[in-house]
């Protein structure tokens, strides 16, 4: 050992660094006050002795203030090689975010292959970051994850990703995905919105993607925002294109712009008893198959609210809408195998005229009753009855593009009624506190009739119920009620919450009689001790009595380290398949990840499709 310059070699040596590194080898070089070259050593977080899970390293050169890289690795856990071979391990030491690669994956798939994925991670700089990871399917070929993040002056940030294979087993196709967020706040009344997503192909996902949701994706959406607000005043410019993922035939209806001028409520000047409010919109509408053109709509309006005897809220309106179209529809053809229907137009130039009168009466009755229990102090019970009627005529209503629900406007006499009834609960509070208030329970009913609708002018009954007792449960449930079907229950939707210590609980349903949907999702997890929990989610097709996705798991976690398991279970996925290829075959995955304190996972994937 040199005492003159910290430099020297040891034998049989161990080393360690704040917070939790250690390191042993049968030879060590100490070649800095920081610095070590390692020769047949370990790696490890563990503070127990044998530790739990080490790394086993030919070599290796270990900077506590940077990283450590070493060569003919192996990963132990309890005496077993679970990594038995890794030609290069490299992790962070120090306690910022430090470049190296990060723990590899390993999987096989009846679909894929046997799979590797190796991530390496840059640190370029206190405001940006990369993470690249190379990823090879036995079965399918070669490809790259990418993600890039980034901030920037003046608030702006944001990211960059995508996916892209080369698929030279089957087909030499080049397939991926890529998406880019950006926020930019200009200033405290201008913004920049960014969120583009581009995939080479509709069933990308469908085969790639882990998630239901990702899986069951039917389109790519694309958005480029512009937003501006001047006092009352509002405008969004938006350039919004996006790809349909359940048909190959060119059918998106792309608004290329679309801007959104609007202005709030304001007095209208000399009249401080009127108010009015204004909103517009031109939009350049873009697809390949059927109509496309542009449009202008203007949309004014003057309120006149006054409330008699103090008692209820009476606001008679007026406006006018003017919308303006470059093409007339002059005729309908159908174009490919399936008989797509599309509007014929020509280049005319037409305005829709429509005026339009009516009022909104409101008002509403409140009563407090004191709790005193269950850590209420008082409730406030409101009841809020609301009606609207709105006539609307006009001229040119037809021979219009079908472009959005703006088109669809035309002569409209009807009735909305709607009753509300609100429970506000409040906690006590001491003398240097202050009480919480929140929404107890809310139903809504509503309804609206049509005057002109002749023998069925009721719409649907609806309800919105809220329950949220306290921040342990809360139920959210919606439903819609016709008497003129044979099944009078058109929607409900339903979901349930339940959030205690070491249970978490979720449960939703959907249904929709005229569109065929009836689904019940759920999730939850059980934490058994501080070392272990189990989690699962079911998603259940009950119409046709299908899972559709089941999945359940365990972790278990330790001082230093933790294991992961997940078991999915696919069902055969031809109805999220637009080509009817392999993603349409069912689908059974185990995979499992070793987390290791201050390393990161490392983890491996086996699946069977059936």
């Amino acid at each position: 050992y040199n005492l003159k310059n910290g430099t020297g070699v040891l034998y049989d040596g161990r080393a360690q660094a704040e917070p939790y590194y250690r390191l042993t080898g049968e030879r060590m070089e100490r070649l800095d006050e920081s610095l070590y070259k390692i020769y047949r050593g370990t790696f490890t977080t563990c503070e127990d002795d044998p530790p739990p899970w080490s790394v086993h390293l030919d070599s290796a050169t270990a900077d506590f203030d940077d990283m450590l890289v070493g060569r003919n690795a192996s990963v132990w856990v309890r005496g077993v090689p679970v990594v038995p071979f890794l030609p290069v391990f490299a992790t962070a030491l120090g306690r910022q975010r430090q470049t190296g690669f990060l723990a590899p994956t390993f999987g096989s798939s009846t679909l894929r292959g046997f799979s590797a994925k190796l991530p390496f991670y840059w640190a370029i700089s206190d405001s940006q970051d990369l993470t690249v990871s190379l990823d090879a399917y036995s079965k399918r070929g070669v490809g790259a994850n990418a993600e890039y993040r980034y901030l920037l002056g003046g608030g702006a940030r944001g990211s960059a990703s995508g996916f892209f294979i080369q698929e030279t087993e089957v087909t030499q196709d080049l397939r991926g995905f890529a998406h880019w967020i950006h926020t930019w706040p200009v200033d405290p009344t201008l913004s920049v919105k960014v969120d583009i997503n581009r995939t080479s192909d509709n069933d990308l996902f469908r085969q790639y993607a882990d998630g239901l949701y990702e899986r069951s994706l039917q389109r790519a959406e694309s958005n480029v925002f512009l937003t501006k607000r001047l006092g009352p005043w509002n405008f969004v410019g938006d350039a919004f294109w996006y790809q349909d993922l359940t048909t190959t035939h060119p059918v998106e209806l792309q608004r290329l712009p679309d801007l959104r001028l609007s202005r709030v409520r304001q007095p209208v000047g000399g009249l401080p008893w009127a108010l009015w409010d204004f909103e517009s919109s031109a939009v350049y509408f873009v697809r390949e198959a059927g109509s496309e053109g542009a449009r202008l709509d203007l949309h004014p309006r003057v309120t006149a609210p006054f409330r008699p005897l103090g008692l209820v809220t009476v606001a008679p309106f007026v406006g006018a809408r003017a919308t303006s179209y470059d093409q007339k529809v002059v005729g309908t053809k159908t174009l490919y195998a399936e008989q797509v229907p599309v509007e014929e137009t020509a280049d005319r130039f037409r305005t829709r005229a429509l005026g339009e009168t009516g009022a909104d009466l409101e008002t509403r009755a409140t009563r407090v009753y004191q709790v005193n229990a269950g850590g209420i102090q008082s409730v406030l019970h409101s009841i809020e009855p609301r009606v609207n009627y709105t006539f609307t005529d006009g001229v040119n209503k037809h021979k219009n593009p079908q472009w959005d629900s703006i088109d669809a406007l035309g002569r409209l006499n009807t009735w909305t009624y709607s009753l509300t009834n609100r429970l506000t609960a409040k906690t006590g509070a001491g003398p240097d506190e202050q009480p919480v208030r929140w929404e107890l329970a809310r139903l809504v009913l509503a309804q609206t009739f049509d005057d002109d609708a002749g023998r069925r002018p009721l719409g649907d009954l609806t309800g919105d119920l809220i329950i949220d007792p306290n921040r342990y449960f809360r139920l959210r449930a919606d439903a819609a009620y016709s008497g003129y079907h044979h099944d009078p229950i058109q929607r409900v939707d339903s979901d349930l919450a339940v959030i205690l210590r070491d249970v978490t609980a979720t449960v939703g349903t959907r249904y929709d009689g005229p569109g065929k949907i009836d689904y019940v999702r759920g999730e939850g997890t059980v934490r058994l001790s501080p070392y272990f929990t189990l989690r699962g989610s079911t998603n259940w097709d009950t119409r046709s009595d299908v899972f559709v996705e089941n999945r359940i798991g365990a972790d278990i976690r330790f001082q230093c380290w933790g294991l992961s398991f997940t078991y999915v279970n696919r069902a055969r996925a031809s109805v999220l398949s637009a080509t009817g290829g392999p993603s349409s075959r069912a689908d059974q995955e185990f995979r499992f990840t070793l987390n290791l304190l201050g390393v990161g996972p490392i983890g491996a994937q086996a699946s069977v499709a059936q």
